[in-house]
């Protein structure tokens, strides 16, 4: 077994900086490194990271697997980290490693240079020297110019309009999705403002909106959608409730609905 190991230096060779700046950039490194190990074939327990030989002074430490690794997984990472640092998309690409750990490296990069606090990657070599390398926006980007950052596609989001904005342009409203608990922005033409105004009729009527969705590649998470179908399934009625009942007969097999339901509360 082995381990693998690269020294990380938040504002390496500077002075003191914000709790706040240290937390924002630390959960970008962690989000980066977990997805790299992905990228190796860890799982579970095996790809969580720790911080160790932390030095004073700036912070300095080694990010390293939890537990140790197969000689195979280390020398993987090892070469994917490698061509990560240096922007050389090919070779990444060769590796294994995904789009999504790519654009993962680059919104680190784009982190520490908006909050002005260098982020550098110690790549340790054979005799235990280290060769520092910036995490640099110029660099991070090599790795993701030939891909978009988002995902478009044709489908739909259920929720709730949380806030409308008629007369923004162009027209858009913003959707509670029921899944996730985000907002979506929904933008919308003259012709589904009826449709939109009928939604809005019960506060908390749920409505699908269909149309051509945007996602981000990077956390997976819906941007916005361009509205080509909006739809409200209007008020349940008792005697649709009631419709319900005996629409499966044959759900429950050769015993009876009574029958069926005490099993499954006995079995729970």
């Amino acid at each position: 077994m082995a381990n693998f190991r690269i020294r990380v230096g938040l504002n390496r060779g500077r002075g003191a900086f914000g709790y706040r700046e240290l937390s924002v950039l630390s959960e970008e490194v962690n989000s980066f490194l977990r997805s790299l190990g992905e990228d190796a074939g860890l799982s579970g327990d095996d790809n969580q990271w720790l911080a160790k030989d932390i030095a004073d002074g700036s912070f300095l430490s080694d990010a390293t697997p939890a537990f140790d690794v197969s000689d195979e997984h280390a020398a993987l990472l090892e070469s994917m980290t490698n061509a990560i640092v240096h922007g050389d998309e090919p070779r990444a690409i060769e590796l294994g490693v995904r789009e999504r750990t790519r654009f993962k490296y680059e919104s680190l990069a784009k982190k520490a240079a908006t909050t002005k606090i260098p982020v550098d990657v110690g790549l340790y070599g054979d005799s235990g020297t280290i060769e520092w390398v910036g995490v640099v926006p110029e660099v991070a980007h090599r790795l993701t110019e030939n891909i978009s950052p988002y995902l478009d596609y044709m489908g739909a989001v259920q929720g709730v309009i949380h806030v409308i904005f008629k007369e923004s342009d162009p027209p858009h409203f913003k959707l509670r999705d029921s899944v996730t608990g985000d907002l979506v922005d929904c933008f919308y033409k003259p012709e589904h403002y009826a449709s939109i105004l009928r939604a809005l009729h019960r506060k908390d009527d749920r409505v699908h909106v269909a149309g051509l969705v945007r996602a981000s590649r990077i956390d997976k998470k819906i941007e916005s959608l361009k509205v080509t179908r909006v739809e409200s399934p209007g008020e349940f009625s008792d005697a649709d409730f009631e419709a319900f009942f005996g629409c499966a007969p044959a759900m429950t097999g050769e015993i009876d609905s009574a029958d069926f339901i005490e099993r499954g509360r006995h079995d729970a």
